[in-house]
């Protein structure tokens, strides 16, 4: 029996690195979406865009008209900073 009280411990740490050496690991990074994902995000990204230039460049004729009108409205219930 003096012969193997060393096997108890060696039996746990076996069991041990198993154990944890089975477990995902969490800190690592996502994998990368599939290509189709990856194509629909920059065509979304890109009509955005295209809108927005769109939308500045209505902004840049109405501002070289000079047919600007500015409303101010003051909103009684805002609190005063």
């Amino acid at each position: 029996m003096r012969r193997f009280h060393w096997l108890a411990p060696a039996a746990a740490g076996i069991l041990l690195g198993c154990l944890l050496s089975a477990q995902p690991i969490t800190w690592a990074a996502r994998p990368a979406p599939p290509p189709d994902t990856c194509t629909d995000l920059q065509e979304e990204t890109l009509n955005q865009l295209k809108e927005a230039n769109a939308q500045l460049k209505e902004l840049g004729t109405l501002l070289r008209s000079g047919n600007v009108k500015v409303t101010v409205v003051i909103n009684p219930d805002a609190s005063p900073e």
